[in-house]
């Protein structure tokens, strides 16, 4: 066999090791282990790093945050990543279930905002290998297999498979062969002895399934944030040099044989058969011929080649994988566009989630904001044009708000408020006599910021704030921890923090608002188990602060925006319901989050 080069783009994940294991089998040339995670792909590298030295694999490794680097010379590229880490698949799997819906990170509407946060990812990735390397392979292992292999298919020119070791223990566990395996990824039958997959138990048990995920006590992504946590611990230890047993209860079992056999099936022609993701090309006469499927294919040089197959379906595994696809493809171009309308569309056409789509909808997407820029672009611009209502009309902070977050801080104590926007936040602390970095990104916002001799404003943006090491004594964060990167906020509060410092984000929670939803789902993300308070904030509206109000939101028209009429007419129209001798009252209630950073891990496990 040649020698090949792979890279891995996501190697700090845990299964990594697991690939690795599989991947000396191979002639290795050189492997690049690519990750963004710099905890993550240190620790995990490493034990790879011992795998191939303790097997005798006399090959080139490359650890790196760079996927340029890692992509140099490539034959495969390998891709395992998830975007927002566990993190954000425990929303994928909590949030649904308030809405009586399925949780679950690759179906459902979980799997939906899954392919709506990689596609992204995926998209800088394929043009990468483009101008990179074009000839090389892309294994495609990151979920939902099946609509990121579509996504590829359609909208590069790549040279994509997509892999799923789901079909490998089908086939094993059946005693069953390739070819008798049919259906999309994660939606599929063994048809001799028949057997479904387990994904179908969604689909046929759907009540009994949702009923069990309410009951549980830990969504799956919390537990596997608790075996990776113990799989990264045991990584750690140099006189490991094999992958532990604890990673199979991480699940994938027959990971790297999968991605093995696929790779060495390519690289050496074996032309032998393999169940992969790829073009339809005819094989099931009830879909278009460019829809991806998951079937028996041979395998060579060339790539995958589906297998002519008897029909062995029924009319309700039709209709099932119809419906499903249409969704994928929706999925797909909802994606790309960034367009609300489609999404919604591809919601509905999905049997597990129909007309229920809308509310859990506007959730999830406010909950995964920062990972969806096709739909939000540089959320860092939102409120340019908008910063003159915000200064006016947003609400202020109450004194005992500031008495009690006072009571946190050391005298004197030099301060980072990150996101500082209009500094309404900012100035309260200044004229306590703080000494405060106001970090804001937007000029617009920045141009409304007050000035003051305790105040030093730095035009930077939150995940890289440009301020020295270990240089502030508390960082806080009002009314905008819901627009950061969570994951890179976190490392650059680590970074910028000194040890002990105290986190403090505050949020005006308004009856009815955003705010409410966003100060919780990103705070619930963001720490562990924080000390929260709550201060009352009556506010006073008179009809021009209210429309003032009304038009300082990211989501708000602007003047010459279509709906702008039909918009402020019913923000006049609700101050006529329900102001009493001209002034409409909010009862706001002020909510203090607080907790102090953790050295050597996150407040909460976002990787």
């Amino acid at each position: 066999m040649k020698h090949i080069n792979v890279a891995v783009i996501g190697s700090g994940s845990t299964y990594t090791p697991e690939l690795v294991d599989g991947l000396m089998r191979l002639s290795l040339r050189r492997i690049a282990l690519m990750d963004i995670d710099e905890r993550k792909r240190t620790i995990v590298g490493n034990l790879c790093k011992r795998q191939l030295q303790h097997a005798g694999v006399n090959c080139e490794v490359v650890i790196t945050a760079s996927l340029d680097e890692a992509l140099q010379g490539a034959d495969f590229v390998v891709t395992q990543i998830r975007v927002g880490g566990l993190a954000a698949r425990h929303l994928d799997e909590s949030i649904p279930l308030k809405h009586g819906l399925i949780g679950q990170e690759t179906t459902g509407i979980g799997g939906f905002f899954k392919a709506m946060r990689t596609i992204p990812a995926m998209a800088e990735i394929c043009a990468a290998i483009e101008r990179i390397c074009p000839q090389a392979w892309l294994i495609n292992f990151t979920n939902p297999s099946g609509i990121i292999t579509e996504f590829v298919l359609r909208h590069t020119q790549v040279k994509c498979i997509g892999l799923c070791n789901a079909p490998v223990n089908m086939l094993h566990d059946a005693g069953a062969q390739p070819q008798d395996y049919v259906g999309l990824n994660h939606l599929s039958w063994v048809t001799k002895p028949f057997t479904p997959s387990y994904y179908l138990e969604y689909y046929d048990k759907r009540d009994e399934k949702l009923a069990e995920q309410q009951a549980a006590e830990q969504s799956r992504a919390q537990e596997c944030t608790q075996i990776e946590e113990e799989l990264l611990a045991l990584y750690q230890d140099e006189n490991l040099r094999e992958k532990p047993g604890l990673l199979d209860k991480r699940g994938g079992a027959k990971y790297s044989l999968a991605a093995v056999q696929l790779i060495e099936a390519i690289a050496q022609d074996k032309q032998d058969i393999q169940v992969v993701n790829v073009r339809n090309a005819g094989t099931l006469p009830f879909l278009q011929d460019d829809d991806v499927i998951e079937i028996a294919c041979v395998i060579g040089k060339n790539g995958a080649t589906p297998l002519a197959i008897a029909p062995c379906w029924n009319d309700d595994m039709v209709a099932l994988m119809q419906q499903v696809k249409a969704y994928e493809k929706l999925t797909v171009d909802a994606a790309v566009k960034g367009a609300d309308n489609t999404a919604l569309l591809a919601l509905q056409k999905h049997p597990l989630i129909g007309g229920a789509a809308h509310l859990c909808y506007r959730e999830m997407k406010a909950a995964h904001w920062a990972y969806l820029p096709q739909f939000y672009g540089d959320n860092t611009q939102l409120f340019s044009g908008k910063a003159q209502a915000y200064a006016a009309a947003r609400p202020g902070y109450p004194a005992e708000a500031l008495d009690y977050i006072a009571s946190l801080l050391p005298k004197q104590a030099l301060l980072a408020d990150i996101g500082a926007g209009t500094g309404k936040f900012t100035q309260l602390l200044a004229e306590r006599g703080y000494i405060v970095h106001a970090v804001e990104p937007n000029v617009d916002m920045r141009a409304q910021l007050v000035p003051h001799e305790n105040i030093r404003v730095v035009a930077t943006a939150a995940e890289d704030t440009g301020l020295p090491a270990q240089s502030v004594d508390a960082i806080t964060v009002a009314q905008a921890l819901h627009w950061f990167d969570l994951v890179a906020f976190m490392a650059e509060c680590k970074r910028i923090a000194k040890p002990g410092a105290p986190v403090i984000v505050i949020y005006n929670n308004t009856p009815g608002g955003d705010s409410n939803m966003h100060s919780r789902l990103s705070t619930d993300v963001f720490f562990c188990e924080p000390t929260v308070r709550d201060f009352a904030n009556p506010i006073d509206y008179t009809r021009e602060s209210w429309a003032a109000y009304r038009t300082s939101h990211s989501h708000d028209p602007r003047p010459g925006d279509a709906n702008y009429d039909e918009h402020m007419m019913e923000v006049h129209a609700q101050f006529d319901r329900e102001n009493v001798n001209g002034i409409l009252r909010k009862e706001v209630i002020t909510r203090v989050y607080h907790d102090h950073l953790r050295w050597g891990s996150s407040l909460r496990d976002n990787t």
